[in-house]
């Protein structure tokens, strides 16, 4: 399979101040897993902004496309679930917007619990 995940799985991302035992690239301040190949502006914002340091691949494959950033952005807001959708706008302390993803129905038979852009369009970071 050439390290090159299948569209519709599932990833594992870790989102921390430390790094793994990875290679990284730099985007702004944060540090990407070199196998994880696309990450949005908006999502380097949030990043940013809650102090996230290194953004890692439990496995070693590549990953391409957007569709981990709901996940991610959900998590930092304490909001459990499985989710895939990429961020499309992101407005700090008021909102983040979702998009869809490539691949959702082949996620959703994996995992049966998979909340989506079509789920939730956006969330209010409003206090």
């Amino acid at each position: 399979m050439n390290g090159i995940m299948k569209p519709g799985r599932l990833h594992c991302v870790i989102l921390s101040r430390y790094p793994l035992e990875k290679t990284y690239s730099i985007r702004g301040s944060i540090h990407v897993d070199h196998n994880l190949r696309d990450v949005s502006d908006d999502m380097i914002r949030l990043l940013t902004d809650h102090d996230v340091k290194y953004v890692s691949l439990l496995r070693d494959n590549v990953v391409e496309g957007n569709s981990w950033e709901m996940s991610a952005a959900q998590s930092l807001h304490n909001v459990p679930g499985v989710y895939s959708g990429t961020i499309i706008e992101y407005i700090p302390n008021k909102s983040i917007t979702y998009g869809e993803v490539p691949g959702l129905q082949e996620k959703g038979r994996i995992y049966k619990e998979l909340i989506s852009s079509k789920n939730i369009k956006s969330l209010s970071l409003s206090r």
